[in-house]
C-alpha cells in the first residue's frame, strides 16, 4: 500500500454499513446500503454509527513525527514474509480452537456475553501483538486473566524484585565448610524465592494450550530451561538440608541471576545471541590455539638450549614452551619477563617475540571479536524478525476475531463508482471501540473515534486488514487533550500562576527560555542556557572550595554562603521552567536531572544546617558535591559534537545496561564457583612457603581477596579487565596444585575478554558511528509534502516537531467533550535501539529474500545460457557433418562426370 502525502494511511474504498452483524457470523453478513453517502449529503439511514442529522465536528490533532513513523512501520507487516513461523502455527491452532468454541456455544447464551468474551479475547491478541508475544494459551476466561497478570507490567516488575533479592543474598551468605552450618534466615529468603519461581512456570504452564503443552520444549525452550534450573536447584537445596557437609556451598547459586535473564524477553535475546556467538568464536579460539601452539613449538626449537644456560624455565620443555606463548598472548605484561634471559643472549630473539605479538595479539584476537559481535548481530535479528512475525500472527488472529463479513455492492475510487469484490472482513467502528475500552480504558468514545477516523478518513465505519495494523500502532502512543488555554500545565502550578501572570505571559516565558542564537553562523545555541552554564562553573568553583568538610565550616564557610544562593539560583530556574513547559518539564532529560540534582542539594543543605561543624559522614559529603558535579554534561550539551554523542549514549543506555546485565550474570555464576573454590583457602591456607610462587599477589594480597563474595566480584572484575591478572590464577594455584585452576582461570578469561567485552565493544562501535544521526532523522519531516508543519525549539536538547491534522466526524459529543478539540499523540516507549534493529531486520529479511530471488534467476539464466552453447555446438557439428555430407556427394557426382 502506497501513499502520496503525509496523511496516515487510510480506507478510501469502503462505505457506511450498519453495526448490528455479529462478531463471526457462520451464515449472516452485512449488506451495505444501495446508495452511496455524499460528502455533504445525510444518508437516510438507520446506521447506527451516524444519527439523522450529525453534527459536523472538527478536532485539530498534533501528531509527532515519531508516531507517524511508527505507523509507517506497522504498516510493512503485511509485507513480512512467514514462511516457517512457529508464531504463525500457534496462531492458527488458537484461531481454530477460538471458532471450534463458537460453534459448540449454546443458542441460549445471551449475545452480550458473547461479544465480551470475544472483545476479551480480541484484546488479549492485540495486547500480545504489541508486544510481539506468541499465541500459546487457552481462550477460556481464567486463562485469559492468568496470561494478561503473566504479561502484566506490575507482575514483571515483582518478579525483578524478586530475581534481585535472590541475587543480592550472594553478599550475606557465608557458605563454609563447617559441620551442621546453615544459614537459616537467607536460607529461608532463598527457599521462598525458589517458590515464586516456581509458581511463575507453572501460570505459564497452566495457560499454555494443549497442543503447546505437548511441545512445550520446542514452543517454550526458555520456559524449559527454567523448569532445569529449578529441578536442579530443589535437588540442591535437599541435599544441603539432608548433608550440609557433603554440599556446603550450593552450586545451583549461580543459577540466580539466569532466573531473571530467562523471563525478560530482550535479555534473553541479548543472552541467546551470546550463546550463538560462542559457538561461532570457538572456530577462531581453536584456530588461535592452533597457532599458539606453533609458535610454543618454535620457541622449544630455538630456545631450548639457551634455557639451561641462562637458567629460564620459559621454554625448556614443551609444555612450558607453549604455556608461556599462551600467556604472553593473554597476559601483555609477561612478555619482558619472558623475553629479557633470551633477549641478553642474543637480540635477534625479539623478532620472533615481535611475531607471536603482531600475529596473535593483532590479527587473530581482533579477528575473534568481529566473529564474536557479528555472530551476536546476526542471531540477534533472526530473533528480533521473529518477534515481527508473532506480531503478524497476533494481528492477524484479532483481526478474525473482530472482523465481520462485509457485502457492499459499490466502492468509491479516484471520484467515480465500481463493483466492489466478494464479501470480505471488515473493522467496525463499534467493535473498535469496544475493544479499546479493554486495552485503553482511560481513552473516552471521542478519543477512540478520533484514532479510528485518522484512518478511516472517509467516515464509512469500517477499515480492512492493511489499515488494522496502522490503527493498532495507535495504541502505542500517549493521547493529550489540550484545553484552549490550558496546555499541559501543571495542576500545582496552574493555580496560582495563571491567575497572577496570565495565560499569554506563560508563551512568552517559554518562548524567553528558548531563545537561540546562531554561534558562528553555524551551531545553534540558546541564550537562556549559556546563562545558566555560567551559573555551573560557578558552583564547580563552589564545589571545589568546600571540598574539605572541616575547611567548609571554618575558613570557606563564605563559600558555602555562595552555594546556597546558587541552589536558590537553580531552584528559581527548575520553578521557571516547569511554569513554562509543563508536563513536557518531566519529559526532558536534563530538566529531570536539574530536579534530582536540586533535590539532593535541598536535603545535603539540610542536613548539615543543623549543627556547625555538622556530624555527618564523610562518604554521604563527598558524595553529595559528587551528584553536584552532573551538571557539567549540561556544559558538554551545548557544545554541538558534544549534543550528538550525549544523545546517542541516552539512547543507547537501556540496551547497554541489558549488555552488562548477561555480562555481569556470568562473572556472578563464575564468582559462586570461585569463592567455594578458593575463598577460604587463599585468606586461611596461604602459608609463607608459597610467597616465592605468588609475588605479585602477596604484595597486593588485601585488595585481591575471595572470601567474601564482594570480594569476590571485585578479583573477577581484576581478572577480565587487568592484564596482570595472572597474579590472581598463581596465588590460587599455588594453594590447591592443580591444573583445573589454570583452566578455570584461563577459561573465564576468554569468555569475558574475547567474546562478552567484544560484543559490547563492538555493539558501541557500531553504534556511535550508525546511529549517531538517529534523532535528528526520526524528529525531521518523514514526508517532504508535510503541510502544515508545526516545528517548535522546545529545549537544547533536541527539537520537538509534530504534525497537524484537522480530523471531522459527524457524531453527537457529549457536553463535557465540546470544548476539548485539541489532541496530540505522542510515542509512549520512544524508539530504543532494539525497536529500530526490528524493524531494520524486516529490510535486511527483504533484502535477502530479493537477493535468493535474483540469484535464482542468475542461476536459471546461467543454466540456460550454458543449454544455448551446447544446443550452437551441437548445430555447429550439424552444420560440419552437412557441409562434409555436400562434399562427398559433390565428389561423387563429378566421378560420376
Amino acid at each position: 500500500m502506497t501513499q502520496s502525502s503525509w496523511d496516515p494511511v487510510t480506507n478510501r474504498s469502503k462505505r457506511q454499513v450498519q453495526e448490528s452483524t455479529p462478531l463471526l457470523p457462520p451464515y449472516h453478513t452485512a449488506i451495505a446500503p444501495s446508495y452511496f453517502p455524499m460528502e455533504h449529503s445525510d444518508p437516510p439511514g438507520t446506521n447506527p454509527n451516524l444519527v439523522s442529522k450529525p453534527s459536523i465536528s472538527q478536532f485539530k490533532i498534533r501528531f509527532d513525527v515519531v508516531v507517524l513513523e511508527n505507523q509507517r512501520k506497522w504498516r510493512r507487516l503485511n509485507e513480512l514474509n512467514e514462511e516457517n513461523s512457529t508464531a504463525k502455527d500457534m496462531a492458527r491452532e488458537v484461531q481454530h480452537e477460538f471458532t471450534l468454541s463458537c460453534v459448540k456455544q449454546p443458542h441460549s447464551a445471551p449475545p452480550v456475553q458473547s461479544k465480551a468474551d470475544k472483545d476479551l479475547i480480541a484484546a488479549s491478541f492485540i495486547r500480545d501483538a504489541l508486544h510481539a508475544r506468541k499465541l500459546g494459551y487457552r481462550l477460556d476466561v481464567p486463562a485469559l486473566y492468568m496470561h494478561d497478570l503473566f504479561h502484566s507490567s506490575v507482575y514483571r516488575l515483582v518478579y525483578t524484585i524478586i530475581g534481585c533479592i535472590s541475587c543480592s543474598l550472594a553478599f550475606f551468605e557465608k557458605p563454609t565448610r563447617a559441620a551442621g552450618y546453615i544459614d537459616y534466615p537467607f536460607f529461608w529468603v532463598d527457599i521462598i524465592c525458589v517458590f515464586l519461581f516456581s509458581l511463575d512456570v507453572y501460570i505459564r504452564w497452566f495457560v499454555s494450550s494443549k497442543t503447546t503443552k505437548k511441545r512445550f520444549i520446542s514452543r517454550q525452550p526458555w520456559a524449559y530451561v527454567r523448569i532445569l534450573m529449578l529441578c536442579v536447584t530443589i535437588m540442591d537445596i535437599f541435599a544441603y538440608i539432608i548433608v550440609p557437609q557433603w554440599n556446603p556451598y550450593r552450586f545451583s547459586r549461580a543459577f540466580r541471576p539466569f532466573f531473571l535473564i530467562t523471563r525478560r524477553r530482550n535479555l534473553r535475546i541479548i543472552f541467546g545471541s551470546c550463546l550463538r556467538a560462542v559457538q561461532k568464536v570457538l572456530i577462531v579460539l581453536l584456530l588461535l590455539f592452533c597457532v599458539l601452539a606453533f609458535f610454543g613449538l618454535v620457541a622449544f626449537l630455538l630456545f631450548s638450549d639457551l634455557s639451561d644456560q641462562v637458567q629460564a624455565p620459559y621454554f625448556a620443555s614443551l609444555s612450558s614452551s607453549m604455556y608461556t606463548v599462551l600467556l604472553i598472548h593473554h597476559s601483555p605484561p609477561y612478555l619482558v619477563q619472558s623475553m629479557y634471559p633470551y633477549y641478553i643472549q642474543t637480540e635477534w630473539s625479539a623478532v620472533f617475540f615481535i611475531i607471536v605479538v603482531l600475529l596473535t595479539n593483532y590479527f587473530l584476537a581482533k579477528l575473534s571479536i568481529a566473529v564474536s559481535y557479528r555472530s551476536y548481530r546476526k542471531y540477534t535479528e533472526e530473533m528480533l524478525f521473529k518477534r515481527l512475525q508473532k506480531r503478524k500472527a497476533a494481528m492477524d488472529a484479532a483481526f478474525g476475531v473482530l472482523s465481520e463479513d462485509i457485502d457492499t455492492q459499490y466502492t468509491q475510487r479516484s471520484g467515480s463508482l465500481h463493483r466492489s469484490n466478494p464479501p470480505s472482513r471488515h473493522l467496525s467502528l463499534n467493535n473498535w471501540i469496544r475493544v479499546c475500552g479493554h486495552l485503553r480504558p482511560k481513552w473516552t468514545e471521542v478519543e477512540m473515534t478520533l484514532i479510528f477516523n485518522t484512518i478511516d478518513v472517509s467516515q464509512v465505519g469500517y477499515l480492512e486488514q492493511d489499515d488494522f495494523y496502522e490503527l493498532c500502532s495507535f495504541l502505542s502512543v500517549q493521547m493529550e487533550k489540550n484545553n484552549d488555554h490550558n496546555v499541559n500545565q501543571l495542576q500545582f502550578l496552574s493555580r496560582w500562576a495563571i491567575p497572577f501572570f496570565g495565560h499569554h505571559t506563560r508563551a512568552r516565558v517559554r518562548s524567553l527560555l528558548l531563545y537561540q542564537i546562531n554561534l558562528f553562523d553555524k551551531y545553534p545555541v540558546v541564550l537562556a542556557e549559556c546563562i545558566v552554564g555560567v551559573i555551573i562553573a560557578l558552583s564547580i568553583v563552589q564545589a571545589v572550595q568546600v571540598n574539605n568538610i572541616e575547611l567548609a565550616f571554618s575558613v570557606n564557610k563564605i563559600w558555602r554562603s555562595i552555594g546556597e544562593a546558587l541552589l536558590w539560583l537553580f531552584t528559581a530556574e527548575i520553578a521557571l521552567k516547569m511554569y513554562a513547559f509543563g508536563r513536557d518539564f518531566f519529559h526532558r532529560p536534563f530538566c529531570r536531572l536539574d530536579f534530582g540534582i536540586a533535590f539532593v542539594g535541598w536535603i545535603f543543605y539540610g542536613i548539615t544546617s543543623f549543627r556547625d561543624p555538622p556530624h555527618i559522614s564523610l562518604i554521604f559529603y563527598d558524595l553529595a558535591l559528587a551528584i553536584r558535579s552532573l551538571r557539567v554534561l549540561k556544559l558538554l550539551n551545548l557544545i554541538h559534537p558534544f549534543r550528538e554523542i550525549l544523545d546517542t549514549m541516552h539512547r543507547i543506555f537501556p540496551l547497554m545496561f541489558q549488555l552488562f546485565l548477561v555480562v555481569f550474570s556470568v562473572t556472578y555464576a563464575c564468582g559462586i564457583f570461585m569463592q567455594a573454590f578458593y575463598g577460604e583457602a587463599l585468606s586461611q591456607s596461604f602459608t609463607k612457603s608459597m610467597q616465592s610462587q605468588a609475588k605479585a599477589w602477596f604484595k597486593v594480597r588485601s585488595e585481591f581477596q575471595m572470601e567474601t563474595f564482594h570480594e569476590t566480584l571485585v578479583t573477577l572484575f581484576n581478572v577480565a579487565t587487568l592484564s596482570g591478572w595472572t597474579m590472581v590464577m598463581d596465588a590460587a594455584h599455588a594453594i590447591t596444585q592443580s591444573d583445573r585452576t589454570i583452566v578455570f582461570f584461563f577459561g573465564f578469561r576468554i569468555l569475558v575478554s574475547n567474546i562478552l567485552l567484544p560484543i559490547v565493544v563492538g555493539f558501541l562501535v557500531e553504534s556511535f558511528t550508525n546511529n549517531s544521526k538517529k534523532n535528528e532523522v526520526a524528529k525531521q519531516t518523514i514526508c517532504s509534502d508535510m503541510s502544515p508543519v508545526k516545528r517548535s525549539m522546545s529545549s537544547p536538547y533536541g527539537m520537538d516537531q509534530y504534525c497537524e491534522k484537522i480530523v471531522t466526524f459527524k457524531n453527537e459529543l457529549k457536553t463535557e467533550e465540546s470544548g476539548n478539540r485539541d489532541y496530540r499523540m505522542k510515542f509512549e516507549r520512544y524508539a530504543s535501539f532494539v525497536q529500530a534493529e526490528m524493524f531494520e531486520a524486516v529490510q535486511n529479511s527483504d533484502i535477502k529474500h530479493l537477493q535468493s530471488i535474483v540469484g535464482a534467476q542468475e542461476s536459471e539464466l546461467f543454466s540456460q545460457k550454458r543449454q544455448i552453447r551446447e544446443l550452437e555446438k551441437q548445430i555447429i557439428e550439424l552444420q560440419t557433418k552437412i557441409k562434409a555430407h555436400e562434399t562427398l556427394i559433390s565428389d561423387g557426382k563429378n566421378v560420376r562426370v
